[in-house]
């Protein structure tokens, strides 16, 4: 008696402890047994030393396992035969290799072991695995010239029309029939995963004695993850006899568990064999689809009765799995390259049009069609510092506005980048999804800043379908509670806490689901174009800035050459009209008898205008002058500034009394202190010159950002507030709407010259032209009649 590693003693066969049953926590990789029509022997590389063989050695050999367990390998093959196996075995690899026709003593042989009569012929599967080498010998009757030479034509064929295959679709219809013309199998289905590890029979032959499968789906758990794994490693599964008795496995010793992930005899796991029950198979075939090294589905080979296969049938079927693997990896490439190409001339026209547009809000906004067609979507949503604009089949503004905000608090999606996040199932995630989901049940986000609040939203609509399920897909999950049977065992397979357990399906009669809230989902393809876009918008931007700086640069150039030429100008203008001047006064002054009267109207005028030009050139250098002129910004104490212009614009003005107030203390600003006292003087100046009302008011004041948003005032640019907004309101004469845009022009006056007092008209564009050197920016509401409100912000 031993302790096997589940803590139970095993008793060896006979009562012999140089022989071990391989007893070990059983997997689908070391099950422990085999098949029964071979045996399997395994060797020591060190010292050539049989560590394991299978308990039905004997059946097939002129000796006891018991004999041969611990022996040289030199005791079951023929002399050399061991170096030969061991010189075509890749040592580097763990992938089995098929030797055929190798001469053994068969059973019947006895200790005659130079008796030719007594020698049959095995083909060997021989595969590395650690330190030792793994032998499966499967009894072989040589085939027949003529047979051997018909089945290497059909292969040779099969591989020629499995590489001619240009599409994944016509690819898999001929592996299954060549696949069932070649192994003579009652049934052959290509089997395909998809992203949620169901998978969809997508091709099929059949003949009358097994129902068709075609384009069934079967759940996940049909396939469980450790069974897709060993799928990968073990490329061709053949199950000869679902009802035939598993062979134990002796070992010399019990210090080593046999993987035997790569052995063709490795007995199926008993799920797999009812589940193959189930479904009505006594035989059956498997072949691996790898493509990127992943299972991407697989050839199932199923027959009502059992199906003996020669070794060089599975072997020939393995290649066949691998060209059809190496094909299918070539076309579904070609598939991907076509659309992915077809998606680049999209983004590449988007780009080639978007050079043209001045900003990204209008590049976006004006190539939607474009967008859409950039990832297949069915409607997008386009957000840039905040603003949102709809295109194609969306939900609505609102809608759109809430799933932005929830978005941009989500920490833990599972996003394909940092910038980017795909779903086919926004429902499951984001609750509110449900009442759109007609226009976005899919949504792929591309985050363009997060900090500026600029996205691109693409959906996709609900694709309600129908899929047709080879049975119930939970049917095989049941929730257990252990319960003890009429022996007082507990039944096997059911767990004593209530865990799930799994059970092969038993009913696989059509089972219809309808699916909603999905939409088709985002493939690799879109996803990268997707990607690719946002490098490309930052591209754009980058030149953009760029393109924008020159122009700045050669602004700020063309400024500076402008205000040097008005000041040059003007102070120039200067001379030549302080000599129109005094001559028209010296004429009126020395000559006023000797000229008429229409005369002396003549140079009354032309002294006029002259003032008026000389007023016009003060302004002039003014507006120069500031342009020139280094600000000298310091923290100031507004409210200082406020009283200092109320006290310019008001001296000398015994006509009004005006009165002025601030509802609470203003805010210190960085500023020019002097050159702000102007632009609050020249405002108080226009305040009380345009005005028909005797009782003058004038508010002086600030909105903090949040006040701003509130009240709905000024300009929506005003959006992206961060600092307080300064207001100038009085109740004079008021601006009607057409001319807003208007009154900060130069010299633009909106009266007649005497009117109001007169003036230059270029107040206003000086003080426009101090905010705007302080970084700033004004503007004006206005309602005629009832009086203006000057905003300045950024400051």
């Amino acid at each position: 008696m031993v302790d096997s590693p589940q803590g139970n003693t095993v008793e060896t066969p006979h009562g012999d402890r140089s022989a071990l049953l391989v007893h070990s926590e059983r997997s689908i990789y070391s099950p422990g047994c085999i098949q029964p029509h071979g045996f399997l022997v395994g060797v020591s590389l060190a010292d050539s030393s049989i560590l394991h063989i299978s308990s039905n050695a004997g059946d097939y050999v002129g000796q006891t396992p018991r004999e041969l367990l611990g022996k040289p390998i030199g005791s079951l093959l023929m002399s050399r035969q061991f170096e030969s196996l061991c010189n075509s075995i890749d040592t580097t690899i763990s992938a089995r290799c098929w030797i055929a026709a190798i001469p053994l003593v068969s059973a019947k042989g006895g200790e005659a072991r130079n008796n030719e009569e007594h020698i049959q012929f095995f083909n060997v599967w021989a595969h590395h695995q650690g330190d030792r080498i793994l032998l499966e010998f499967e009894p072989e009757v040589p085939p027949a010239s003529q047979a051997t030479f018909i089945a290497q034509s059909q292969l040779s064929q099969t591989v020629v029309r499995i590489q001619m295959a240009s599409d994944v679709r016509s690819l898999l219809e001929q592996v299954v029939v060549d696949a069932r013309r070649y192994t003579g199998f009652d049934r052959v289905l290509a089997f395909r995963f998809d992203a949620s590890g169901s998978g969809s029979v997508v091709a099929e032959s059949v003949g009358d004695r097994l129902p068709s499968f075609l384009g069934l789906r079967f759940p996940a758990v049909d396939v469980p993850q450790e069974a897709r794994e060993l799928y990968v490693h073990c490329h061709t599964r053949y199950v000869r006899d679902v009802n035939a008795a598993e062979i134990d496995l002796l070992a010399a010793d019990d210090t080593s568990e046999l993987d035997l992930t790569q052995a063709i005899l490795r007995s199926p796991d008993p799920c797999c064999i009812q589940y193959l029950k189930n479904i009505g198979v006594a035989s059956s075939l498997t072949i691996s689809l790898i493509k990127d090294r992943r299972l991407w589905g697989f050839i199932s080979c199923h027959n009502t009765t059992v199906k003996s296969l020669s070794a060089s049938t599975i072997s020939n079927c393995t290649s066949i799995g691998q060209v059809a693997s190496l094909q299918l990896a070539n076309v579904v490439e070609s598939e991907d390259r076509l659309y992915r190409w077809q998606l680049q001339s999209i983004r590449a026209k988007f780009i080639r049009a978007s050079r043209d547009a001045d900003t990204l809000e209008e590049a976006l906004f004006q190539q939607g069609n474009l967008l859409l067609a950039m990832v297949g979507a069915g409607g997008a949503a386009f957000c840039v510092d905040g603003t949102i604009a709809l295109h194609g089949i969306t939900p609505t503004l609102e809608q759109v506005r809430e799933l932005l905000l929830w978005l941009k608090g989500q920490t833990t999606l599972p996003s394909v980048s940092e910038d980017l996040f795909a779903t086919h199932h926004l429902a499951s995630l984001y609750s509110e999804a449900h009442h759109f989901a007609d226009t976005a049940s899919g949504l792929l986000l591309l985050w363009i800043s997060r900090t500026r609040n600029s996205a691109i939203l693409w959906f996709r609509p609900e694709l309600l379908q129908t899929i047709d399920w080879a049975g119930e897909p939970t049917a095989n999950i049941q929730a257990e509670e252990a319960q003890n049977d009429r022996n007082g065992s507990v039944n096997e397979g059911s767990g004593n806490d209530g865990s799930v357990t799994l059970h092969p399906r038993s009913s696989f009669e059509l089972w219809k689901e309808t699916v909603r809230l999905h939409s088709e989902p985002w493939n690799r393809s879109e996803i990268e174009s997707a990607q690719e876009l946002r490098n490309s918008l930052v591209n754009l931007v980058i030149a953009k800035l760029e393109e924008l700086a020159q122009i700045n640069r050669e602004l700020e150039r063309s400024n500076e050459e402008l205000d040097s030429f008005a000041y040059a100008a003007s102070h120039d203008l200067k001379e030549p009209l302080r000599g129109i001047h005094n001559y028209s006064t010296f004429l009126l002054e020395d000559y006023a008898d000797q000229l008429d009267e229409g005369g002396i109207d003549r140079l009354n005028t032309l002294v006029r205008l002259t003032q008026r030009m000389d007023s016009l050139i003060d302004v002039l250098l003014q507006f120069a002058q500031i342009g020139r002129e280094e600000l000298k910004i310091q923290l100031v104490d507004l409210n200082d500034i406020v009283q200092q212009a109320i006290e310019l614009a008001t001296a000398g003005r015994r006509d009004v009394n005006p009165t002025f107030s601030v509802p609470r203390s203003l805010p210190p600003i960085h500023c020019d202190p002097l050159l702000m006292e102007r632009v609050f003087s020249n405002l108080f100046s226009n305040a009380l010159k345009y005005t028909n009302s005797p009782d003058i008011q004038v508010e002086v004041g600030y909105l903090t950002p949040d006040e701003f948003q509130q009240q709905g005032m000024g300009q929506a640019e005003g959006e992206s507030l961060l600092a307080p907004v300064l207001y100038i309101k009085d109740n004079g004469i008021g601006i009607r709407q057409r001319h807003l845009k208007t009154i900060f022009r130069l010299f633009k006056r909106l009266h007649a010259q005497k009117k109001y007092g007169g003036g230059t008209g270029a107040g206003l564009t000086i003080v426009k032209k101090i905010v705007e050197r302080h970084g700033g920016r004004i503007w004006v509401t206005s309602e005629y009649g009832a009086g203006s409100t000057f905003f300045i912000a950024d400051i």
